[in-house]
């Protein structure tokens, strides 16, 4: 990356987490949240760390007490997990992310809606509609041969989330055999925090094992 235009992105990402009221710990701490889910503060703060080990975790520890103390982030207990769990199975609106059986556990430290749309705005601040776009897609395989893609439109997003999962069904010996052309559908869910009216979805049917040779 050129040192004009390194300059100039350090430059717009002050700018967005300025507008935010967010530092840069915070802004990577509460990347990882919507990355990867729930966790301790140690291990956000190992996850914001795994470029530089050595570097102290208490800039980290610090931004996820701040997220907590501001009401961007919360501590999970077993009321909020119970409801969490509850509301999830109760709304039948497609969904493309879920909850790992790891992640939501007491004690983890978990986004609010509010900061889930902090982080958000801040994100669209840096990277324009494309990272939102990125950010709001995904699947939701049923297991029984068929995925779904969900996106925003038929976009960048879609393309990306489309590879992603013929890439993962093709490491995992699946047949593909059949992808649907992208049609609109009705409401659906990128998250727990946001419900889209309308999006587009991309169908692909699978086997069980890809055929040798």
């Amino acid at each position: 990356m050129r040192d004009d235009f390194k300059q100039f992105y350090r430059m717009v990402v002050g700018e967005a987490l300025a507008h935010a009221g967010l530092t840069g710990a915070e802004y990577a701490v509460m990347g990882w949240l919507v990355l990867e889910y729930s966790g301790t503060p140690d291990e956000l703060a190992r996850r914001c760390l795994r470029d530089h080990p050595n570097s102290a975790p208490t800039p980290y520890l610090d931004a996820v007490n701040s997220l907590v103390t501001r009401g961007f982030a919360w501590v999970l207990d077993a009321e909020r997990i119970q409801a969490m769990r509850a509301e999830a199975e109760r709304n039948d609106i497609p969904r493309v992310d879920w909850m790992p059986d790891n992640c939501f556990q007491l004690g983890d430290v978990d986004l609010t809606e509010t900061g889930y749309l902090t982080y958000r705005d801040a994100d669209f601040k840096i990277a324009g509609g494309i990272a939102v776009d990125s950010l709001e897609s995904g699947w939701v395989d049923d297991e029984r041969g068929t995925v779904n893609v969900y996106a925003p439109g038929d976009s960048w997003g879609m393309v990306c989330r489309v590879g992603e999962v013929v890439r993962r069904l093709s490491d995992e010996e699946k047949r593909i055999l059949g992808v649907q052309a992208a049609t609109r559908v009705g409401r659906w869910r990128p998250n727990r925090f946001v419900t889209h009216p309308s999006g587009m979805c991309v169908r692909i049917d699978y086997g069980s094992v890809r055929p040798a040779g």
